[in-house]
């Protein structure tokens, strides 16, 4: 499908599947087809199972059906401008590696609640007396009969350092505005994807669907180089929770990768979903690159959350919830 005379819409990402994407599109449909069944193991074993890699599994499991609709395009050129798989498509790929890097601000608030003690060096107050007391935040009581005075009961009662627990507060207060924000990207890159097609026959959608791939694309980027730099400085302030804080670090700067192959590509613009002008995105070379900077990527992230038990390294419960160290 082409644009009218004269006007030009985004280049789809990805481009349209041709005769040299039928073996790339098998290829990634058989990895992601071979590690569905650690996925569906991490989600359904009682040990394992949890809330933060729902997405990430609704995405790998997604991507089977995506590569193999690609193989199938690259076989029958008639689908290659049909609306509903053109619209997928852009959709899918816009949302992909966000997703996945929204899987990282649950086990990062984790590590942050259960890191926060250690920058005082204790999680608890303890009050010991012979006088009732009614602590504001109990979490533990014992009474001790064999005390040095002989028959006096001696009451101690632990409780939460206040310093402690407002630091858990604002580091959920701070997850919970970057969870919106995820889902403010998600939203856009939504947008984008549904009004795609449209864009072929309208130049002001064109440029609409232009700024909210931008706009999409620059804030996943903005919070996943953040996740990675609080994740930094957990790695190299607290050295106990080297490991998650490594995991975060690392992964979350694999997926960056996505997005700044997006913004590098979406300045180019084309007349006809299947051009292989340049800068259609459709050349053999510009495949090669969406493969290796896109898609390797999000297998790589993929298939390293599902490689660990995540509830382990981070010490949660199966929806999520902190159970720390100190608790």
């Amino acid at each position: 499908m082409s644009a009218p005379a004269g006007d030009y819409f985004p280049s789809p990402v990805g481009g349209a599947p041709f005769s040299h994407d039928l073996v790339p599109s098998i290829i990634f449909a058989a990895l992601y087809g071979l590690l569905s069944p650690l996925v569906i193991y991490r989600m359904t074993s009682k040990r394992t199972r949890n809330v933060m890699l729902i997405a990430a599994a609704i995405f790998a499991l997604e991507r089977i059906a995506d590569f193999s609709i690609r193989a199938a395009e690259a076989t029958i050129p008639r689908d290659r401008t049909s609306k509903g798989i053109v619209t997928y498509m852009q959709t899918t790929y816009s949302m992909g590696f966000v997703s996945i890097g929204q899987c990282f601000l649950v086990p990062l608030r984790c590590l942050l609640v259960n890191s926060a003690s250690v920058a005082t060096g204790a999680t608890y107050k303890t009050f010991t007396g012979e006088h009732d007391y009614e602590p504001r935040n109990p979490v533990a009581a014992r009474v001790d009969n064999t005390s040095a005075s002989g028959g006096v009961s001696v009451l101690a009662i632990s409780e939460v350092d206040p310093e402690v627990e407002n630091r858990r507060h604002s580091y959920r207060r701070a997850c919970l505005a970057a969870s919106l924000c995820y889902y403010t990207d998600i939203a856009l890159g939504t947008i984008a994807g549904s009004l795609y097609f449209r864009a072929i026959s309208s130049q002001s959608t064109a440029t609409l669907v232009q700024y909210l791939r931008y706009a999409s694309t620059a804030i996943s980027l903005i919070l996943l180089f953040g996740m990675a730099g609080v994740s930094m400085y957990i790695l190299y302030t607290k050295p106990s929770f080297s490991r998650p804080a490594l995991f975060i670090t690392i992964n979350s700067l694999i997926i960056t990768i996505p997005a700044i192959y997006r913004l590098i590509v979406m300045r180019f613009q084309t007349d006809s979903i299947v051009s292989t002008a340049p800068g259609s995105l459709n050349s053999p070379g510009s495949k090669a690159t969406f493969y290796i900077f896109h898609i390797v990527p999000e297998l790589v992230v993929t298939t390293h959350l599902f490689s660990i038990n995540v509830r382990e390294l981070f010490q949660a419960g199966p929806l999520a919830e902190f159970q720390g160290r100190s608790q």
